[in-house]
């Protein structure tokens, strides 16, 4: 009878693969099913799945599910491509395989050619310099995050309502007419006159505005005496989307609805009760969403993201006194507020341009001067060790054993792992020391420092939280609880603000004492000499501890061939071992 069940969702899930004219996910899937009265779990899809998977009958690519037969055809293949991939741009396509790699010497990439008022133009390389194929990974890497930040960075999303058709948009809903999670979604705008000051709006867009399709509407009014009243609308939850004009109109869509709340409004509606506004976040859907889930790994997500529906109905519940009129998602008239209108949220869907907030607009900004950083610039940096390659001749092997003995003098007490931590920080390029609290972190720091102030190196270290900082400097003293570094600001002091201006001046103002100059330069000589001969003592310990180790497996392996000797024959050959050269 199970398997009965099991061929007919399987015949059903091939029927809705083949009917449709692109490839859809395994959510997408069980929409159809329930759209079809076929209540079938997930994990029953994608077992269905992989096993007709198995047998041929689907084909898998990019998270997506089609019939194979529905890609026989160049034509068919490329309407799929069309269909599914997300708007990235070719630099992210590229990264991920998702396109063939250019070639080098090929044509510049350029702009990408992405619709939308969302997309980032890529830097163009230095005039008369050819970028570096070394660096080509890292500058992908540099655009796609660049784009992540774009579509998940957040907004600000407000209006005057005196701006209608030059800022916004009312949009009228019938039925299911608003994003999903996980389906696409795309509506078509018919233009007009009307619509002049819009399009000339999203013609002027940069990469620090983007559009949004945002419902229900919180308006504001303030009526003033001797001044014009002050009227604002802002969506309280928006969806990104791109738009693009074509055929007389105006086609906004998105691959992937995520609904986002408005960070203008839910700063103002909960200013005052931070612990209100996490739990109506937490009501909505927005903190702890992710759940486990048995799909395909990397096929779908476990992110389970909230509905519209849900989001209207948590917003009704903590904020029922600011509705003005019944949220009805069905039924949403596009008809403008009339003025004057009470403050208060609306049944309203809007499309609007929003804003980024400060700190994304800053980061992108931020990501474009790095974008267009030269080659040289480049290879002066660590990045070189990660996304270039290693181009030194004498670099040291990583997977050769350093000597820490002869390296790193025990200015603190320091066992063998710390130890070797200790001396990769001061011969390796780049170094990733980890561990969990208590582990002896900050002292690697501060052995660290010690060590390469006596090589005569120079040091700077720093921190994201004052806590590190503390518990290095802590440990940096001489025998009078002097410091032995030289801090530049501090938690406990905010006055704190040691600049080089001042660290020259100092410089300039300490008299040098050339006798403390000579007693210094004796002892680094002294503690080198140490270091080396500790270091030969090791190499004879290593080479004694090795030949024991040799000499012990020598052992066993004749206590295992005399094993199926006679007990007279072992004796024999032990009296008269001479006779029998082992080096034969």
């Amino acid at each position: 009878m199970q398997s009965d069940t099991e061929d007919f969702v399987s015949d059903r899930v091939q029927k809705i693969l083949s009917s449709s004219s692109a490839s859809l996910s395994a959510r997408e899937l069980g929409v159809r099913l329930r759209m079809q009265h076929m209540r079938v779990p997930d994990y029953e899809i994608n077992r269905n799945l992989r096993s007709l998977l198995r047998e041929g009958q689907v084909a898998f690519r990019r998270g997506r599910w089609t019939t194979e037969r529905g890609l026989d055809s160049p034509q068919q293949e490329r309407l799929v491509n069309a269909v599914t991939p997300p708007p990235l741009s070719h630099e992210v396509r590229n990264l991920i395989g998702w396109e063939e790699a250019s070639v080098q010497g090929g044509p510049p990439l350029g702009k990408p050619k992405q619709k939308g008022v969302t997309v980032i133009d890529e830097p163009s390389p230095t005039p008369g310099k050819v970028p570096s194929v070394r660096w080509n990974m890292f500058r992908r890497l540099l655009a796609y995050y660049r784009q992540c930040i774009v579509n998940d960075g957040g907004a600000e999303a407000s209006a005057y309502h005196n701006q209608i058709f030059e800022q916004f948009l009312y949009l009228r809903g019938v039925g299911n007419w608003y994003p999903k999670a996980g389906l696409r979604w795309r509506i078509t705008l018919p233009l007009g006159p009307h619509m002049a000051p819009f399009l000339r709006t999203l013609d002027k867009q940069s990469q620090g505005n983007s559009l949004v399709l945002g419902y229900p509407l919180q308006g504001v009014f303030i009526k003033k005496r001797g001044e014009p009243d002050l009227a604002i609308v802002s969506p309280i939850f928006f969806y990104n989307v791109e738009c693009s004009v074509t055929r007389g109109a105006l086609v906004v869509e998105s691959d992937d609805p995520r609904p986002e709340v408005n960070l203008r409004w839910i700063e103002m509606a909960f200013s005052k009760n931070p612990q209100r506004q996490r739990s109506f976040l937490s009501a909505c859907g927005f903190i702890n969403r992710w759940q486990p889930n048995d799909e395909i790994p990397m096929t779908e997500r476990g992110e389970l993201l909230p509905g519209l529906e849900n989001l209207t109905s948590a917003l009704v519940s903590f904020q029922p006194e600011q509705v003005r009129e019944p949220l009805r998602l069905e039924s949403v008239p596009d008809k403008p507020l009339s003025e004057p209108y009470e403050s208060g949220i609306y049944n309203r869907a809007v499309l609007m341009v929003a804003r980024r907030t400060k700190y994304t607009q800053t980061l992108l900004k931020e990501l474009a001067v790095i974008a267009k950083v030269s080659d040289e610039e480049l290879d002066q940096t660590a990045l070189r060790y990660i996304f270039a390659g290693n181009t030194e001749k004498d670099e040291i092997n990583p997977e050769k054993e350093l000597a820490h003995e002869e390296i790193v003098a025990d200015t603190t007490l320091l066992n063998a792992e710390q130890r070797r931590a200790v001396a990769a920080l001061l011969r390796r390029n780049v170094t990733v020391v980890t561990g969990p609290p208590g582990t002896g972190k900050s002292q690697v720091v501060a052995a660290t420092a010690a060590n390469a102030r006596l090589t005569g190196q120079s040091i700077l270290f720093a921190s994201r939280n004052h806590k590190a900082i503390d518990a290095v400097f802590g440990r940096l003293t001489d025998k009078e609880e002097r410091p032995l570094m030289v801090r530049t600001n501090s938690k406990e002091d905010p006055n704190l603000n040691y600049t080089f201006r001042n660290a020259i001046r100092e410089m300039l103002s300490i008299p040098y004492d050339p006798t403390a100059g000579e007693r210094l330069t004796r002892a680094k000589d002294e503690i080198i000499s140490l270091l080396e001969n500790r270091g030969r003592k090791t190499q004879y310990a290593n080479l004694v501890a090795d030949i024991a180790t040799r000499l012990g497996e020598m052992e066993e392996r004749l206590a295992y061939l005399s094993m199926e000797l006679p007990d007279n024959m072992v004796r024999f050959l032990e009296d008269n071992s001479q006779d029998f050269p082992f080096g034969a």
